[in-house]
């Protein structure tokens, strides 16, 4: 249960992938400066409690899947879409840091895909505002040959899962565009 947000993330790349329902954030800014993913324009999110940037040819499906905070299909083409969801869950009553959080996470990617899913799992910009914990893995799941890089980041006893989803195939082409994007979020 204490890592029900990993799980939950994992099932919403992938229902997300398969949903047909679309609804398009009409909100962009022209980015001149950083054009590392080859869109020119940006959809910015700015709220209370972080703020992210995406390029705005994505689709913003979220109101597709009611478990995110934020779910985006990118332009990818093929027969899975590759997608980037923000997953935020309240994790004060259960006493975790980030350590117990991924030590959590790390236990049950293992017993869903199996011992040797992961591939990374390191701490990232330790002791600065922009601290997170990356991992990346892969496997089967319901189905799906996927791979999965995910960012945490915790405040205040709140955890913030951001996670790229896409098939492995395509993943090292893919994190070259992603990587960027990923890079705008910062908690508040």
């Amino acid at each position: 249960m204490r890592n029900l947000i990993i799980i939950l993330s994992l099932f919403v790349g992938i229902a997300a992938c398969k949903s047909k329902k679309a609804v398009t954030d009409t909100t962009t800014q022209p980015v001149k400066e950083n054009t590392d993913t080859g869109s020119s324009e940006w959809t910015t999110i700015d709220n209370a409690d972080y703020f992210f940037k995406y390029p705005s040819s994505w689709t913003d499906n979220s109101a597709a899947v009611p478990q995110a905070k934020l779910m985006l299909m990118t332009d990818a083409s093929g027969g899975f879409q590759d997608n980037v969801n923000l997953i935020v869950q309240d994790l004060s009553m259960m006493g975790l840091d980030m350590n117990g959080f991924v030590g959590a996470s790390e236990q049950q990617i293992g017993a869903m895909i199996g011992p040797d899913a992961m591939e990374v799992s390191e701490r990232k910009n330790a002791g600065t505002a922009n601290e997170y914990h990356e991992m990346v893995y892969g496997g089967n799941i319901q189905g799906n040959n996927i791979k999965i890089k995910q960012h945490v980041r915790m405040k205040g006893g709140t955890a913030y899962v951001l996670t790229f989803t896409t098939t492995p195939d395509r993943f090292d082409s893919a994190v070259k565009d992603i990587d960027p994007v990923l890079a705008t979020f910062r908690l508040k």
